[in-house]
């Protein structure tokens, strides 16, 4: 963790990690999702099913965050090919 916190710019405060949650888990469905939503109070169903952003606006965004995003890659040792195109 202190080297994430490195990469970030923020102090590291020295807090434990947290395990976690198996529920949270792959390849769940949007139903799936829902039902898991309404059992658990904090859970954010759309955080894992967001709309596909197109058009210039996209565009615009690669480019502004293009450097962060190599740094990123770097840090983690691998790309994350959506955020290429």
């Amino acid at each position: 963790m202190k080297k994430l916190f490195e990469f970030i710019g923020v102090e590291d405060l020295g807090y434990p990690s947290k395990e976690i949650n198996p529920l949270l888990r792959e390849n769940r469905t949007r139903d799936e999702d829902v039902k898991l939503s309404q059992s658990q109070k904090f859970y954010r169903v759309w955080s894992r099913h967001p709309k596909k952003l197109t058009g210039p606006l996209r565009n615009e965004l690669l480019e502004f965050y293009k450097e962060d995003n190599e740094k990123l890659f770097d840090f983690l040792g691998y790309e994350i090919k959506e955020w290429k195109k």
